[in-house]
């Protein structure tokens, strides 16, 4: 008997002279094997050099941003105290947008690579389809996400201001941030595409910094206007609804067409809209959570400061995997099948890669910003602890679920740039937001 490369035994006809060898002697020695181990490292990190490098650019730029935002939320802490159950409506704005706009971003790199679409022309039916669809999720979800955040907190027994001045402030922060989202949105993919980059590997962090970085200062500018307002809402109310009541007539019109292909207005919106609903009820329930913890995150700004970045990062990992995994099924380089390939290793590789490079940035960048604003800070150190830990808790949860909703959507013919994104990004809000403050009370920090 001889073993073979594949570590299989056959018989051997020739050499029966040789004695037999000792059982051990074909196992590596722990030098060759730490030695194959860090072999194999480096060589999934050659091969995933673009893709960390380009992911890692945009990922860098989207902690900025956020960590930006996280100083704003932390300022809006007077706004907040006024304005009772609107903490529960942030997160659900937040991620509805990043959804709504990262999905966009996904589908088309996915176009760009297909070629389906080359260039931005208002006369091109991928371009209107991805203005028209965007804008009627956002209108429609943005009146929606008010009645959702509103129920939660009536089922929690919290009070709060009432249904129409969240849809005031929903609505008119929503348009604010979508139309900006959008413009850039097809900046960054067609841009990124043209300089050789890869669009999935840019659009969906770079897009959900953005939207934090909008999406708040958009919702404190809306908020200050109806505080501004006083009980003088009733004209900006019935102009909101009917504004909501024409999107989902228009959509209606629209769904009474035959053309219901993935990248059909009427596709994006019928595959978009359940799953943004289910995202927004998680959002708001981690607004929710949020807001009963808010005493323990406002004893220790900083984790205020941390919050929004930990929460975008940790979905970012998610949001970049669901679009390559996408591309790679639209493209058929990757069989819809729930097996762990070389190729799916390669990619869970350089997700964990990714959370830990991303972690730890994000806790000494909100460490520095909050040290310069004089905001309460906990030892750098247990800061990264608490930040990588969480963060790799997340992580593992992220690429399960990345893995599986793409797969398994794809399998019932929808379309994965739909469908992956909003979960994930807002299973990472509720997950992320439990994740930290438990480890910080592991930590016994708070």
């Amino acid at each position: 008997m001889k073993r073979t490369h594949k570590g299989t035994f056959q018989e051997s006809s020739t050499r029966t002279e040789r004695a037999q060898p000792e059982p051990l002697s074909g196992e590596k020695t722990i030098y060759e094997s730490i030695a194959s181990t860090f072999s194999d490292f480096f060589s999934l990190l050659g091969g995933s050099s673009d893709v960390l490098r380009q992911s890692l650019t945009a990922i860098m730029l989207s902690i900025a941003t956020d960590v930006f935002a996280g100083v704003l939320l932390h300022g809006a802490e007077e706004t907040l105290a006024l304005l009772p159950g609107l903490i529960v409506l942030v997160p659900a704005a937040i991620g509805m947008r990043g959804n709504i706009f990262s999905s966009m971003g996904s589908r088309l790199g996915s176009a760009l690579h297909l070629g389906a679409v080359d260039r931005l022309s208002l006369d091109d039916r991928t371009v209107k389809n991805n203005i028209y669809a965007p804008l009627s999720l956002s209108i429609i979800f943005s009146v929606l996400s008010a009645f959702i955040a509103k129920a939660v907190l009536l089922l929690a027994g919290f009070p709060s201001i009432s249904v129409f001045s969240l849809v005031l402030i929903s609505f008119i922060g929503g348009m604010i941030s979508s139309i900006l989202l959008l413009i850039i949105t097809f900046g960054i993919s067609f841009q990124s595409y043209r300089r050789g980059w890869d669009p999935d590997n840019l659009t969906s962090p770079m897009l959900s910094g953005l939207g934090d970085l909008f999406t708040i200062p958009a919702l404190l500018i809306a908020a200050e206007f109806v505080i501004g307002l006083g009980g003088r809402t009733q004209i900006a109310e019935v102009f909101v609804l009917s504004i909501f009541i024409l999107s989902v007539l228009f959509f209606f019109k629209a769904g009474m067409s035959r053309e219901a292909v993935a990248g059909s207005y009427r596709g994006i919106v019928l595959q978009s809209a359940p799953v943004i609903a289910v995202g927004l009820l998680l959002d708001s329930f981690a607004g929710l959570f949020i807001h009963i913890k808010f005493e323990n995150f406002a004893t220790l700004g900083f984790l205020i400061v941390m919050l929004p970045a930990f929460l975008e990062e940790g979905g970012n990992i998610g949001t970049i995997l669901a679009s390559r995994l996408g591309t790679k099924l639209h493209l058929g380089t990757l069989d819809p099948e729930l097996t762990i390939s070389k190729e799916i290793k390669k990619e869970f590789f350089n997700s964990y890669f990714l959370a830990m490079v991303i972690f730890p940035v994000v806790a000494v960048a909100s460490y520095f910003t909050a040290r310069i604003l004089s905001i309460p800070v906990l030892p750098l150190a247990q800061a990264v602890y608490i930040s990588v830990f969480a963060g790799l808790a997340l992580t593992t949860l992220i690429i399960i679920l990345s893995f599986s909703i793409s797969v398994i959507s794809y399998k019932h013919n929808l379309d994965p740039d739909n469908v992956t994104i909003p979960l994930i990004t807002s299973t990472a809000d509720l997950v992320g937001a439990f994740s930290l403050l438990a480890t910080a009370s592991l930590f016994g920090i708070i």
